[in-house]
């Protein structure tokens, strides 16, 4: 839209000044007015001018886009489209009465602050205006249905389509939310969103005419051919029994400034790219404002500006270049905007335009810029008050100054702020707005891409090539003079190894300690030595581009160390440090110890971890190495009474060279790591006490399910898992065990996903898995279901179950699916050095043979039908399984218990027994 007063009274000035300047002396320009303000609140101001048989009718609605609210935008706009229907009383378009009595220049418009409705009839037509404008004011809304409504949101939401269809049209929304914060009155357009839109009922509308459109919030120009008097008489007549409307909450002054730079960018069907740069500054009644203004018509305000003869003229890096302040009431925003030419580069147009702006800020306008601005704004001014209309003469101006500033004649005040204006008054407003906080918009042309012809075959999937067998390198053997064994994968592509001491302890060996033993053991190691604390070990690690880590699986312990090779010597320094000279410091304990029990409770806290630690004990019993919590991180009880010599002993029972193998994978040879080593860890000996032994004796299977239930009052889900012991990894059977896990939960595509997800959507997803353990293993099967399903669902999983080991056994469908889904993942599984090493340390923690993996994709691809058949019934057993379902237990108990599964107990989160 347009700031009338600004545009024309940019460069008006005083004679004093005019002379002071040496420049011609140039005449006040007065607009004469009456005000009045009738009774019911509505602002009356009328002008006379006799040039012509004609008059203005401009009416001001003080409301706009900023007047709505988050989630019902467009409010405005949408209304101001309803106000050209008719009404109550006039059954017809608005403006056909008015084209019949010759109306022109009649239109309306919305913008954040007000809404404007205009129109020039012939003074003998005044009634007729006056007539229409107080009917739509008074009385619109009984005319008002829902088909209206919904015809002009169609013609809305066509308009902004139209308007985000022509170049650049999906700036302004944009700007608007990437400048000022959310819920800012301009942090939308006025034209809203479609799903705001889409939302507006009948009686919001209804609302929003009630609350603004009242007598009271309404400013009135009449300009003509006319005496003050007798337009009062027929204003009062027209609009004095319109009902003046509630009381208004304004908004203050809010500019919203930024700080600092904000960047963003947006393709879109333009012809070329395009700067947009935006600082939030002051409102339109400011003396600021009128400042800036000045500022960007030095900037870019014809083809001396100082913009346009750089980039334009000069440089002919852009085709044009724009600069100015948007007439807003709370706040405005004063945008450049530099079109590149095509073809150019949007950097250099950035940098010049920067350069020019850094220019100006320094130095400010001269006073030839100064005058020249006046004198061609002062000019504009003068041809603009020749007319009369509300879109851009006297009526606008008067009605804007009203609205705006209080009073008709604040284009006055707007003049002295300008006759007056310094370049040192530009330069010092310039400096404070323009200096920082600032976005900037990059709009780049989208290439207009098109399909080819042809192309593939829809109809079916491409055939997968035949499968790749992985090949991994051989493993290199050798023995330290302590007696620690090392293995060498050596893979020199690029120049990194990593280096894994795997010990045989794990969590299975707290079953000799405290639960959560080996997890806060090994987390203490790397937190301090003799010679380094925590932090100095962090420090070092990164000076050598090192890291170390340590911790505990199920089976297994290990210390590791990713070096790169430039750095080996001095990395092996640091890991034989942490490895061999742990201090266990008691700070760093109390510490870990807190973070522990933190993650304790966080587990009990979650259906998965409640499950989690109570399924050990229950599936492998008292005394077994796998009985305590399966993550491994012990109970609230255990760590908050571990002490530092209770970590180190467990230490130094575990962590030893004849327990342990040095796995080594990437950049390096035999020959050039085992001196390193030998010089680092050659002093690493035995104790003499003899290796604990952790107890993994078999376990009989329960005759029957066991169900145990955990309360979670209120959950709208219930966690269903089951868990029975399977072979253990090393079994020769594994390989067909993995592809029945695949077919029955070990994927997206199997069965018991695509029954309880896809088919009965009672679950996101249900899985079943293997977990890799020395000894009896458990093989699980788990899925969140909706409470009202937890029975339901436990029916369908022990469908599943039974299935697969009876009458309903793998397809050649499901074989197929479920080998390509082992072999086609196994290469990028093994990419990485560190991938490579996790590989092989299962390799050598189980009793693998080396070149298991090498064979793996042959030894899948041989498995038949009957051997998969022959594995599941050696893997899965239906009535052996225990199931632990967490979930509001007052809604689901009664239908578990129906099902006649099996035994039903209630527990809580710790296992002690309810019911």
């Amino acid at each position: 839209m347009r700031n009338t007063i600004l545009t024309l009274l940019v460069a008006l000035w005083t004679s004093a000044q005019a002379c002071a300047a040496g420049t011609p002396v140039l005449a006040d320009v007065e607009i004469p007015y009456q005000k009045y303000v009738l009774p019911n609140g509505l602002t009356l101001i009328v002008h006379e001018d006799h040039k012509a048989p004609i008059v203005a009718v401009d009416i001001w609605y003080h409301v706009g886009s900023k007047d709505e609210h988050p989630g019902r935008t467009g409010f405005a706009h949408l209304f101001e489209h309803l106000m050209f229907t008719n009404t109550e009383n006039h059954h017809d378009e608005f403006f056909r009465p008015l084209i019949s009595v010759g109306g022109t220049k009649m239109n309306g418009n919305t913008w954040l602050d007000r809404t404007t409705y205009f129109e020039n009839v012939p003074v003998n037509a005044l009634d007729t205006a006056l007539w229409l404008e107080s009917d739509r004011m008074g009385h619109l809304l009984g005319a008002v249905d829902q088909g209206k409504l919904d015809e002009q949101r169609g013609v809305v939401q066509n308009e902004k389509r139209q308007g985000e269809n022509r170049p650049y049209g999906k700036v302004d929304e944009l700007i608007a939310s990437s400048t000022y914060p959310a819920g800012h009155p301009y942090s939308w357009t006025t034209i809203g969103s479609m799903e705001d839109l889409n939302a507006a009922s009948l009686e919001d509308v209804k609302t929003w005419f009630r609350t603004y459109y009242g007598a009271a919030n309404a400013v009135l120009v009449i300009a003509g051919d006319v005496q003050p008097e007798e337009v009062h008489k027929k204003v009062e007549h027209y609009f004095g029994d319109i009902g003046p409307g509630p009381v208004l909450k304004r908004n203050e002054a809010w500019v919203a400034r930024m700080s600092g730079e904000k960047r963003a960018s947006l393709q879109d069907r333009v012809p070329q790219s395009r700067i947009y740069k935006t600082w939030n500054v002051p409102g339109y009644n400011t003396r600021d404002f009128t400042l800036l203004q000045i500022a960007g018509e030095v900037l870019a305000g014809g083809k001396n500006s100082r913009l346009y003869k750089r980039l334009v003229y000069t440089d002919q890096v852009a085709t044009s270049v724009s600069a100015g302040v948007g007439p807003f009431e709370i706040g405005s925003q004063f945008q450049v905007i530099a079109t590149v030419k095509p073809g150019g580069d949007p950097a250099v147009v950035e940098k010049a335009l920067d350069e020019e702006l850094s220019r100006f800020l320094k130095a400010g306008p001269t006073k030839e810029e100064l005058g020249r601005i006046k004198t061609s704004t002062y000019a504009s001014f003068v041809r603009s008050v020749e007319r009369i209309d509300g879109s851009a003469g006297k009526a606008a101006i008067l009605g804007e100054s009203q609205l705006y500033g209080g009073s008709p004649d604040f284009y006055e005040t707007t003049l002295h702020w300008l006759r007056d204006a310094t370049a040192t008054d530009v330069q010092s407003v310039a400096r404070t707005w323009l200096s920082d906080g600032v976005f900037v918009l990059n709009v780049h042309p989208f290439p207009e891409y098109h399909a080819e012809g042809g192309g593939a075959d829809r109809s079916k999937l491409p055939a997968v090539g035949s499968v790749v067998p992985l090949t991994l390198p051989p493993l290199q053997r050798a023995t330290l003079s302590n007696g620690l064994k090392v293995v060498l994968a050596e893979r020199h592509e690029v120049p990194v190894i990593q280096l894994s001491l795997i010990v045989d302890a794990g969590h299975a060996a707290d079953s000799l300690a405290k639960p959560g033993t080996s997890n806060l053991a090994l987390a203490m190691i790397s937190n301090g030595t003799k010679s380094r604390d925590a932090l100095q070990i962090a420090a070092r690690s990164e000076e050598l581009g090192a890291e170390i880590n340590a911790g505990s699986t199920l089976d297994t312990s290990y210390i590791s160390l990713n070096s790169i090779t430039g750095e080996l010597a001095s990395s092996l320094e640091l890991f034989s440090d942490v490895l061999l000279n742990p201090t266990f410091p008691e700070k760093e304990l109390k510490r870990l110890k807190a973070q522990s029990i933190a993650a304790i409770q966080q587990q009990k806290s979650q259906p998965q971890g409640i499950a989690s630690r109570l399924f050990p004990k229950l599936l492998y019993g008292e005394g077994h190495a796998y009985s305590n919590p399966f993550s491994g991180i012990g109970s609230e009880q255990s760590v908050q009474s571990m002490t530092v010599d209770e970590l180190r002993g467990f230490y130094n029972r575990w962590v030893r060279p004849d327990n342990a193998t040095l796995l080594i994978v990437g950049d390096t040879t035999l020959k050039q790591i085992e001196p390193l080593l030998e010089q680092r860890l050659a002093a690493w000996h035995a104790p003499a006490e003899p290796l604990p032994v952790k107890q993994l004796a078999s376990i009989p299977m329960p005759a029957k399910p066991r169900i145990f239930l955990v309360n979670r009052t209120g959950a709208e889900q219930s966690l269903l898992f089951g868990v029975e012991v399977a072979p253990p990894r090393s079994d020769p059977d594994n390989i067909a065990f993995e592809t029945v896990n695949t077919v029955l939960g070990g994927s997206f595509i199997s069965r018991l996903n695509m029954n309880l997800r896809q088919d009965k959507h009672w679950s996101y997803g249900a899985r079943t898995s293997l977990i890799s353990a020395k000894g009896q293993r458990p093989f699980v099967v788990s899925a969140m279901v909706q409470t009202d399903k937890t029975a339901d669902s436990m029916a369908e999983t022990m469908k599943e179950l039974r299935g697969l080991v009876g009458t309903h056994s793998p397809t050649d469908v499901e074989i197929r699916a479920a080998k390509d889904a082992l072999v086609l993942t196994l290469p990028g599984s093994n990419e990485t050095s560190g991938e490579v090493a996790s590989s092989y340390a299962d390799i050598l923690t189980y009793g693998l043979p080396d070149s298991y993996l090498n064979e793996f994709v042959g030894k899948v691809d041989a498995l038949s039908a009957a051997d998969l058949q022959a594995a599941a019934g050696k893997l899965i057993h239906p009535d052996a399984f225990t199931w632990i379902i967490v979930g509001d237990v007052a809604a689901i108990e009664a239908p578990v218990r129906k099902l006649g599964l099996g035994e039903v107990k209630v527990l809580d989160a710790d296992g002690t027994v309810l019911r």
